[in-house]
């Protein structure tokens, strides 16, 4: 969902936030892995994994819109062993595909 549609949403529940409190709202959940920034999707999603798993990755169907989410430790590494053969110093690890899913394809 995005911001504006939780800003709706609680609009039709005679609830009012304005969108700096949402998005500041929503910035403090992804802090804590308990949701994420979904780009592709213009909007934030719940966290299905646990806050120890691996970075986590995201797949986005262009067709449906649906959201899988996974956590490989091994991709997770092998990017961070990556960025520091750069001199970087990676805080977060972030990726989704946008593709289409198993339903859509067929």
């Amino acid at each position: 969902m995005s911001p504006y549609d939780l800003q709706r949403l609680l609009r039709e529940e005679g609830r009012n936030l304005d969108h700096v409190t949402i998005y500041r709202t929503l910035e403090l959940l992804c802090s804590q892995n308990l949701a994420h920034r979904v780009t592709s999707l213009g909007g934030f999603v719940r966290c299905s994994l646990d806050k120890e798993d691996a970075c986590h990755r995201y797949m986005v169907c262009r067709s449906c819109g649906t959201f899988s989410e996974f956590a490989d430790e091994a991709l997770c590494q092998k990017e961070e062993e990556a960025v520091k053969s750069y001199g970087f110093l990676a805080e977060q690890h972030v990726a989704e595909s946008l593709g289409l899913c198993a339903d859509c394809r067929q």
